[in-house]
Formats: structure tokens, sequence, C-alpha cells
């Protein structure tokens, strides 16, 4: 194929006339504004926990139980905790291991999304949690199949987030 002269680019006279679209300035507000807010996306991370529960929609499950690998990353702004070293200024991560004990040990459940979701409420009740990933695995499955694990995750955002744009 022959080599095609290429036109040169030619640039608006006027840059201050252009105006992005109003959904690329939006987003890029949005960006901004939580870039600045939660210093680069601290998170609280708590990866492999280990419990035993019973839950599941097959009834045997919910008899015999088995067990749950869970995965909890919770968005926060860890900046003072990391100019003060204060344990009072950081989200307690033993209080999210010990209610994720509670939640997956505790009361039965059908689907894995509720008991990801009651995991999130309770991170929520830290107000310094702006959002959370929860992650449920469940590694021995009864299906016909070989598989590493069945799982779900599922994110949340506080819902009383101020987005400014």
């Amino acid at each position: 194929m022959p080599d095609v002269a290429r036109k040169p680019e030619t640039r608006n006279p006027k840059p201050e006339t252009r105006n992005p679209k109003p959904e690329t300035r939006n987003n890029l507000c949005l960006s901004v504004f939580i870039c600045g807010l939660i210093s680069a996306m601290d998170k609280i991370l708590l990866h492999g926990l280990v419990f035993y529960g019973r839950h599941g929609c097959h009834e045997a499950e919910r008899e015999l139980g088995q067990k749950f690998v869970v995965d909890i990353e919770a968005s926060c702004d860890l900046s003072l905790a990391c100019k003060t070293d204060k344990v009072a200024d950081t989200v307690d991560y033993i209080s999210i291991l010990n209610a994720t004990r509670d939640i997956i040990g505790g009361e039965s459940a059908l689907l894995l999304e509720s008991l990801a979701q009651r995991i999130a409420d309770f991170c929520f009740t830290d107000n310094r949690v702006l959002d959370v990933r929860v992650r449920i695995r469940k590694p021995h499955v009864a299906v016909p199949n070989a598989l590493d694990y069945l799982g779900i995750e599922i994110f949340r955002q506080r819902e009383n987030a101020h987005i400014v744009e």
C-alpha cells in the first residue's frame, strides 16, 4: 500500500471557546472530588477470612453447613491514622472481622447476596467507610463440574455520600 501524505491537524484557534462535552466535564469533576476526598482510595482489606456457616438454597447445605471464604475491601480516608498512628483514627478491622464471623456463623440465609449485604451494612456503621466490596466464596459446592469455588461479589457506596460537580 503506498504511503499517503497526512494532512496536518488543525487546532481550534480559540481554545477558550472549546468546552468539553458535559458528561466528560462532570466525570472529570467527580474524579477530582473523589481523589481529593479519600486520599487515593485508601482501603481496609480483610482477605481470605474463613468461617463455617449454614447457608444455601438446599436444605442439606443449611443442615450440614460448609466453609465460606470472605474478602472485604472498605474504602476510607486513612490519612489521619497515617499521621497520628492512633488506633482511634482508623477503621476497626477487628470489629469488621468479628461481625463477619457472627454473620456467617449466625442466622441461616438462602443467598450469599443477603449475607454480603449484611456485612456491607455493618461496615457502614463506621461513618468513615465510603464504599465497601464484599466477596463470599463457597469452595466446597456439590455440583457436577470441577471448580475452585462458587461465589458472589457486591459493591456498595454510602447512600448519603455527597457528590460535588
